[in-house]
């Protein structure tokens, strides 16, 4: 027993950032409301449906190019630096980018842009059907993933899935399927945002 309290000693060292994190999290969640009158102080304007998708849309593919660009700019930091005088490799990851810059960004910007598209669909539920719509979505989306993964097992259509992946280029994997994922999210949001309500 005195190992364990040794290790919630050392556990508590960081006491703050402990406590203050929970904290800084229940403060916030007043500002999460905030997020949620974007879409009818928007409508409120005269500013249409389809043109506050392709809003969003511009804004999320400009805030993943930015990001992107950050990400790929600490890159070059970090190889300048040699690994931040480590050699540690924490954003040049050259399998996905093949040391090209222009690669690398496309790399780093797709999986935004799909997580981004996740995140613009889920507001959008939340506008047209509220909590009992996120509720839904999240169950929803659990039981699919858990329904094509226990068909997966049971086809044994993993080892081809890893293979096919396995046997894309990275440009491919990380750039053109989160962005095909992303426009397919976009097309949902899209339904569900021609009926929601301000």
């Amino acid at each position: 027993m005195s190992r364990v309290l040794d290790v919630v000693r050392i556990q508590l060292v960081h006491w703050p950032a402990l406590l203050g994190y929970p904290l800084l999290a229940l403060a916030a969640m007043p500002l999460l409301g905030w997020g949620t009158e974007v879409f009818p102080f928007t409508l409120g304007l005269g500013v249409t449906r389809r043109a506050f998708a392709a809003a969003t849309a511009l804004v999320v593919l400009g805030q993943a190019l930015l990001l992107g660009l950050g990400l790929v700019a600490f890159d070059i930091v970090e190889r300048l630096t040699g690994g931040w005088g480590r050699e540690a490799r924490i954003f040049g990851l050259d399998v996905l980018g093949h040391g090209n810059p222009l690669a690398l960004w496309l790399v780093y910007s797709g999986p935004l842009v799909a997580v981004s598209a996740i995140g613009v669909l889920a507001g959008v539920v939340f506008q047209r059907w509220r909590h009992t719509g996120i509720y839904l979505a999240i169950f929803g989306s659990v039981a699919l993933l858990a329904a094509v993964g226990v068909l997966g097992k049971t086809q044994n259509w993993w080892p081809s899935i890893g293979s096919f992946l396995g046997g894309q280029p990275s440009l491919t994997l990380f750039t053109a399927y989160p962005l095909m994922f992303a426009l397919a999210l976009g097309g949902a949001g899209w339904l569900v945002l021609r009926r929601a309500t301000a």
